[in-house]
This record gives structure tokens, sequence and C-alpha cells, in this order.
């Protein structure tokens, strides 16, 4: 279950629960903001193309930060000139996390969310008793002795 989602001039494949670094979007940390321009989605093995959008599918996103990102060098030289010019340029980005994804209205990533939480408890449980198990084998164990 994912779409396909246009910002900025590129295109990313998202799903629910994703942490994505977009374009600036010009909005305040924190802000819950609906994406519209989804340009595919493909759900339950069926596939949707939209030309150029989807109607029927809204993304939405939740805004983590907004921040620059690594700077970028230009270099300029022209040869046997003597003529150089060095720039550089940091691009402003908002980091994302993407919330819930609706088809007609309806959301298609609840089914996810409850199979990825069972998961994780699981996950801990097996950690725990791996690490009871370890407990008991140093216990076990004769101190050797100083003469």
């Amino acid at each position: 279950m994912f779409v396909v989602i246009k910002n900025g001039g590129k295109q990313y494949k998202v799903q629910a629960g994703d942490i994505v670094k977009l374009d600036y979007l010009g909005q305040d940390k924190g802000k819950t903001v609906s994406l519209k321009e989804v340009l595919a989605c493909s759900v339950d093995n069926k596939d949707y193309i939209g030309s150029p959008y989807l109607n029927n599918v809204e993304v939405k996103i939740e805004i983590l930060e907004n921040k620059k990102d690594k700077k970028v060098l230009v270099f300029k030289k022209r040869r046997r000139h003597n003529s150089r010019r060095l720039n550089g340029h940091r691009q402003s980005l908002s980091v994302v996390k993407i919330n819930d994804i609706l088809l007609d209205g309806k959301s298609i990533s609840k089914d996810n969310k409850n199979k990825v939480s069972v998961a994780k408890k699981n996950t801990n449980s097996t950690k725990k008793s791996e690490a009871t198990s370890k407990k008991v084998l140093k216990s076990k164990q004769p101190k050797p002795k100083k003469e």
C-alpha cells in the first residue's frame, strides 16, 4: 500500500508512517497539511494512475521541522582568463511524517498500523525473555578461586 506524490518537481513513493524531506511547504512546525497532488496509488494489488493527478486520493502529513539542507558549492571557472567564482546554496526543506492516506475519504493505512504495533509487542517480549535467560546463566557460573 503506497502512493506516489509530487512535490517541488520531484516524485516520492511513500507509505503511512514514513518520514520524508520535502521542499519547503511554507507552514509552521507541528501543522497538519493535506497533499492532493497524488500521481499514483496502489491498494490491495489494485493500481490507480492519475492523469495527471488522482482526484479521490489525499495524503495527510504533519510537519516535524523546517530546516536547511547541506550546502552545495557552485564553482565556475573560465580557463585562461584568471576568472573564478565560488557560490554556495542551502535549499530550504520541510521534514514531514506521512500520517494517513485517504481514498474516497476513507483511510487505507489503518490496517498497517495495527500490524506494526502487534509486531513490536512480540519483539519486546522476546528481548525480555532473552535478557532474563542471560541473567540466569551469569548467576550459575562458579567464581574462580584466588590462591
